[in-house]
């Protein structure tokens, strides 16, 4: 029995005529009665009472209803369970992350491993620039980054914003202001991560517009160790306020907004240009779109 008639037969059954199940499948209508006349010569046996209300199943028509419905899902079952298993056996998904971006991916692990049990997965974790070029030489297949405006990449799929901002200890002087200038860290030593990451780009690029250096005591790419540097009065930092969600720094550290800085990053997807990408990337990609979803307010943490 023809999978395509089958399919034919369950749309008009279901939407009681044959306009409305040619417009669904994309057939003209000439096709569908073809179609049904086929299944009917086939089983010998009329499928639809054609009356002037429209159509509607006969007692056989009935009987073929129900098994048409699960065949057609058997199938599609069938169809997807191949597919994966082929997927599976050829491909690596090799996913890169930011230190920022990468908190927002263990949900997303367990939810893929779950999917794809037989994919092997790689996550990298490097600075956004190292992750774009990653993605151009195609050593990664995906890559969650943090980009000062995503119009300027027209590859990224932007997830949300995140917002920068001073760190430093509750004694400090700057902690007793509302607000900072960018005039305002000239003189302070900086806690921050090592050349390649966006956020410190962004407070070099600010520093030397105003004609001032950056006076870098301390680099670094664990944010950790940033934040232990900070609190031990080494010097501020600049960093994503997300950062200092974790409990164990909101008694230790404070976080000020920063006039006169572009604070805003995007956090963006930016997936590879292969020209066939396999199942399980267009997954992950998927699954880390629904998932973030939820999260759109992170910069207001």
């Amino acid at each position: 029995m023809d999978l395509r008639l089958l399919k034919t037969f369950k749309a008009v059954a279901e939407m009681s005529g044959f306009t409305r199940a040619a417009r669904e499948l994309h057939l003209t209508q000439s096709a569908v009665s073809a179609h049904i006349k086929a299944l009917e010569r086939e089983l010998n046996a009329p499928l639809f009472k054609r009356d002037f209300a429209g159509v509607s199943l006969t007692k056989q028509g009935e009987i073929l209803y129900e098994y048409a419905r699960r065949i057609l899902a058997l199938a599609s079952e069938a169809q997807e369970k191949i597919s994966t298993a082929v997927t599976e056996d050829t491909v690596r998904v090799c996913l890169g992350v930011t230190d920022i971006s990468s908190t927002y991916i263990p949900p997303v692990i367990g939810l893929f491993r779950e999917r794809y049990p037989h994919v092997q997965l790689s996550v990298q974790e490097n600075c956004t620039g190292n992750l774009i070029r990653k993605i151009r030489e195609n050593e990664l297949d995906l890559a969650l980054i943090l980009v000062p405006d995503t119009r300027s990449h027209m590859e990224i799929t932007s997830l949300f914003e995140i917002e920068l901002a001073l760190v430093c200890p509750p004694k400090h002087t700057l902690a007793m202001r509302e607000s900072v200038m960018v005039e305002d860290i000239t003189n302070e030593t900086l806690i921050l991560y090592e050349e390649g990451c966006m956020y410190r780009q962004i407070v070099e690029d600010e520093l030397r517009a105003i004609g001032a250096s950056p006076k870098v005591g301390m680099e670094s790419n664990c944010a950790s160790s940033i934040l232990q540097a900070v609190r031990n009065g080494l010097g501020v930092s600049i960093l994503p306020k997300v950062i200092l969600r974790d409990g164990k720094y909101q008694e230790t550290l404070v976080t000020k907004p920063i006039r006169g800085i572009a604070t805003r990053l995007y956090l963006g997807m930016l997936l590879t240009r292969k020209p066939d990408i396999p199942a399980p990337v267009l997954g992950m990609a998927d699954m880390i779109k629904r998932m973030t979803a939820p999260l759109d307010q992170v910069s207001s943490v």
